[in-house]
């Protein structure tokens, strides 16, 4: 009976051995199928960032709120002989022989590339102010890509105001009471035609850009 018992053990521990060893080995083998098998992982498709700038010209926007003013002006697009012969860039009296003219450009030059569109109306009122003077002028309308540049190139615009002021008054104002306005990615240059009008370029520049009720 020992020897029954004894026999049967050796069977038994045999077997777990048996069984032991093949479920390393099985495990190893799963092991390796799991180290080359990488997981996989589903990326989302990249949306890019982009922001389409609107680049249309909005002079007409602009004058359906002028002609509808107070000072009812009439607007017509600007065919002066000064603005039809000036490459698309930013506008200012030319005279090669005027120190005023020289000093601006060398300093405007470099920023003329960064002008995308440029427009420009004419505006001639029916309101009459003191004297019987009728209020006159003009808006040229500058385009950019986008804000950033537009607010870059403005700042510069500014800085060569501050450094060359007379300069400025004669080539780029015209001498006659002027502002310029940054909206977005756009500069809005608003010359009157004469001091008589003085304010009223800022008068403009209300009618323009003030916002409607029901904005």
């Amino acid at each position: 009976m020992k020897y029954i018992l004894l026999l049967l053990s050796i069977i038994l521990f045999t077997a777990c051995n048996k069984l032991k060893k093949d479920t390393l080995i099985i495990k190893k083998k799963n092991d390796s199928v799991i180290q080359k098998i990488k997981p996989v992982i589903e990326e989302e498709p990249v949306v890019s960032n982009i922001i389409f700038q609107d680049t249309a010209s909005h002079m007409e926007i602009y004058q359906v709120k002028l002609e509808n003013s107070k000072y009812q002006y009439e607007v017509t697009v600007d065919s002066s002989y000064w603005y039809k012969n000036t490459q698309n860039g930013f506008t200012y009296f030319k005279d090669e022989s005027n120190t005023a003219f020289n000093k601006i450009r060398k300093r405007l030059k470099k920023l003329d590339k960064s002008v995308t569109g440029r427009n420009a109306i004419f505006l001639n009122s029916k309101f009459k102010m003191r004297g019987n003077f009728r209020p006159r002028g003009r808006v040229i309308e500058y385009i950019f890509k986008n804000d950033s540049i537009a607010h870059s190139i403005y700042d510069q615009l500014m800085q060569v105001k501050k450094d060359l002021p007379k300069d400025w008054e004669i080539a780029v104002d015209w001498k006659c009471p002027a502002i310029m306005i940054l909206k977005d990615n756009r500069i809005y240059h608003i010359i009157t035609s004469g001091h008589y009008m003085m304010g009223m370029e800022n008068e403009i520049a209300a009618v323009m850009f003030e916002k409607n009720k029901e904005e």
